[in-house]
C-alpha cells in the first residue's frame, strides 16, 4: 500500500486491497490528520453526546447508531502564548438505530 502526504496533514492511501471474508474490500484509506501526523488536534464529546449515541446504538439489534451525512466542520484556535491548535466537530444528521441488512432480525420462517 502506498501512501501520499500533503502538507496539510492529509495522508491517501491508495491501493489497499484488504478483502476480508463476508466484508467489502478496501479500495483505499485517507486519514485526516491523526495521532501520527504531529499536529496539535483535539475533539471533546460530552457526555450528553455520548449518552445519546450509546441509546440509539442500545435499540439497535446490531448494537450501533448509524449516522448519514457525516462531516466534520474544523476550526482553528490560537491560545493567548500564541499555541495554535485545531479542534474538530463531527456533524451529521440525527443517529438512528442501525438495522439489519437481513431485517428487523425476528426469526422468519421461510415456506416451500
Amino acid at each position: 500500500m502506498a501512501g501520499i502526504e500533503s502538507p496539510l496533514g492529509v495522508i491517501t492511501s491508495i491501493g489497499a486491497a484488504n478483502a476480508r471474508a463476508g466484508k467489502d474490500t478496501l479500495l483505499a484509506e485517507q486519514t485526516i490528520y491523526g495521532p501520527l501526523s504531529c499536529q496539535d488536534v483535539r475533539m471533546y464529546l460530552d457526555r450528553k453526546t455520548l449518552e445519546h449515541l450509546l441509546d440509539v446504538a442500545k435499540s439497535s439489534l446490531l448494537g450501533r447508531a448509524e449516522l448519514h451525512g457525516v462531516g466534520a466542520r474544523i476550526k482553528v484556535w490560537q491560545h493567548e502564548g500564541g499555541h495554535q491548535y485545531t479542534t474538530w466537530e463531527l456533524i451529521s444528521h440525527p443517529p438512528k438505530p442501525e438495522n439489519s441488512p437481513f431485517g428487523d432480525g425476528k426469526e422468519v420462517k421461510l415456506s416451500f
